[in-house]
């Protein structure tokens, strides 16, 4: 077990970690540049996380799971969501490029799904079976197909970062309309009293 000043050291291989991993991807990254931009032995990587895979899902937690968890989730308005996830990737668009190795490359998976993303998975299928939200797609597949809406503006080869505010609101709106396509008028719904599906 680690000791000492195992906080700072474990912070200083996880920074690393999400250069290496966000720029190369699982495959490509290499332990021995990750310790040396921390300024460790490749053996400290061993010791806090076991190898390259412990790092990954420790990165992925810290880097991906923790920042996707602060942000507020209404599965009545799944826009606002696409909205929110939209200005956090373009914020900090390492989260994107882990993201996207991760689902292109053979990679450790988590054990099971983080707590609040199962947790909106259940907001979704009760607002599903209450008919606010369309079933065509099951809860987590929803979940996920509004992640990808503002991801791919990440994740889309030869797809240039945004050049002007202008052009940020655009794909930012576009990303919200989009999403709104997996919701009803809520609103409507309840005036009329009806679960009904479109």
């Amino acid at each position: 077990m680690p000791t000492g000043d195992s906080t700072d050291t474990r912070a200083r291989l996880l920074r690393a970690g999400l250069v290496e991993l966000s720029t190369h991807g699982l495959a490509g990254a290499r332990v021995d540049r990750v310790a040396a931009a921390a300024g460790l032995s490749k053996q400290g990587i061993y010791n806090y996380f076991g190898g390259k895979d412990g790092l990954f899902l420790a990165v992925l937690e810290k880097f991906v799971t923790e920042p996707l968890d602060t942000l507020a989730f209404d599965p009545l308005d799944l826009p606002d969501y696409a909205g929110r996830l939209f200005d956090l990737l373009e914020k900090q668009p390492d989260i994107a490029r882990l993201i996207t190795w991760h689902g292109i490359a053979s990679s450790p998976e988590p054990a099971t799904l983080p707590p609040a993303m199962a947790r909106r998975v259940e907001l979704i299928r009760d607002a599903q079976e209450h008919g606010y939200l369309r079933s065509e797609l099951n809860a987590l597949e929803t979940l996920l197909a509004v992640h990808a809406l503002p991801l791919a503006w990440h994740a889309h080869p030869g797809l240039n970062p945004p050049d002007s505010a202008a052009t940020r609101l655009r794909r930012r709106e576009a990303s919200r309309d989009a999403a709104r396509n997996f919701a009803h008028d809520v609103s409507a719904a309840q005036r009329k009293g009806t679960t009904q599906h479109d």
